[in-house]
């Protein structure tokens, strides 16, 4: 009695959970593309540990740059020199032993400080891509920990034309912290074109010892691009 009550049970539960996942909750690994690897490539194909972080979390976690971005993955621990200027090290292994791209182009500070990942827009990125493990048969030495590669948004061709914008601010009392983005764009069928900036900057952290000192900063950035499609098949893109 107490056999055939328990395999009801065990049947009763896998028909409950067969009932809940269908083929609308599976996600497909190769309709993400990772182009950190110079040539783009499916997730699936990839033999190395990926992380993807996109914009919408940076949003959901009110990241400041892109470490803020990455700290909870795994294998990944934020560091840096306050509160700016941030990094972040894979598997132990720090910046100097890290590969930093933008839109797959890379990227070199002319300083030791650790503020590389500081230098992006975070209300400018797309998505986010970390991959762990050596890669220096593709990028040299200096990739023996990994490659972050940071994918800006673009703007995009469409069949009517279209023009929007987009405007944010935000401040924090703790320590006078603002931060104000402006985004501009249009385009048609065979154009595009858009522009942003920002501005952001902190006065030194206020704490009930004292002021925090060289905790403040300021930061500016500015970005353009266009393309025109002089072919179904041919685009020429100016970024920058």
């Amino acid at each position: 009695m107490i056999l055939a009550l328990s395999t009801a049970i065990l049947l009763s539960t896998a028909s409950i959970i067969d009932s809940e996942i269908s083929p609308a909750d599976t996600l497909s690994l190769d309709e993400t593309v990772v182009t950190a690897l110079k040539v783009g490539r499916n997730v699936s194909d990839i033999p190395a540990s990926i992380n993807i972080a996109t914009s919408s979390r940076a949003r959901q976690g009110s990241s400041l740059t892109v470490a803020d971005i990455l700290k909870d993955f795994p294998g990944i621990n934020k560091g840096g020199d306050g509160i700016w200027a941030t990094s972040i090290n894979i598997r132990g292994l720090g910046e100097n032993r890290l590969v930093t791209l933008v839109d797959r182009c890379r990227i070199e500070t002319a300083t030791d400080l650790t503020a590389s990942l500081s230098m992006f827009d975070v209300n400018d990125i797309e998505r986010v891509e970390v991959i762990s493990g050596a890669q220096s048969s593709i990028y040299g030495t200096g990739a023996i920990g990994g490659i972050i590669n940071v994918v800006t948004s673009d703007g995009h061709f469409a069949d009517a034309p279209y023009f929007s914008g987009n405007l944010s601010a935000s401040f924090n009392s703790v320590n006078n912290a603002h931060s104000e983005y402006l985004s501009l764009q249009g385009g048609g069928k065979k154009w595009y074109v858009k522009a942003n900036g920002s501005f952001s900057g902190a006065s030194d952290v206020r704490t009930p010892q004292g002021i925090l000192a060289g905790s403040g900063y300021k930061s500016s950035n500015a970005s353009f691009s266009a393309a025109f499609k002089p072919a179904s098949d041919q685009i020429l893109k100016a970024q920058l």
